[in-house]
């Protein structure tokens, strides 16, 4: 459970995370795409709702987008997304499985669709950089390279 709720941890295993700040169960996490993450960024709000044992619940709000150097503040209710993760015991430590549920009013479902695609892959390629950290080993020059081009998200 501590990798998926220690700021240093998340910053290792999240795809396109720059930053992860905690305070108390509110944490902040900016991910950026670009030069050091500098060119294209967000900043989202995360709020724990559920934490147990073997269960997280976390949901995130946009606060703020950049686009090069002008941040532009996230109009209120503009994104919502919901992430729930369930660690589950095993034979070789544990598993974990996550659900996540995004909600961006006024988008058009044409659009979902290939945003939808990228973020699954960029999730599933995040959970394997945390198991691998989990597990006590690396991710090589050439995944974190292959990485480098996956959409960045709150997780």
């Amino acid at each position: 459970m501590r990798w998926l709720t220690t700021p240093e941890l998340m910053a290792r295993w999240i795809i396109g995370a720059s930053r992860v700040e905690a305070d108390g169960d509110r944490l902040r996490l900016t991910t950026g795409i670009g030069l050091g993450g500098t060119v294209h960024a967000q900043t989202f709000t995360g709020e724990t709702l559920e934490r147990g044992p073997r269960r997280l619940v976390r949901r995130y709000t946009l606060e703020r987008v950049r686009t090069g150097p002008i941040p532009l503040g996230a109009p209120d209710g503009a994104y919502e997304r919901t992430v729930t993760y369930d660690v589950a015991p095993s034979l070789h430590g544990c598993t974990v499985a996550a659900a996540v549920v995004t909600d961006i009013p006024g988008l058009p479902q044409a659009a979902v669709g290939p945003g939808s695609r990228a973020e699954e892959r960029s999730l599933r390629r995040s959970l394997e950089r945390l198991r691998l950290y989990a597990e006590g080993r690396r991710v090589g020059p050439l995944r974190r390279s292959r990485d480098s081009s996956q959409v960045g998200q709150p997780l």
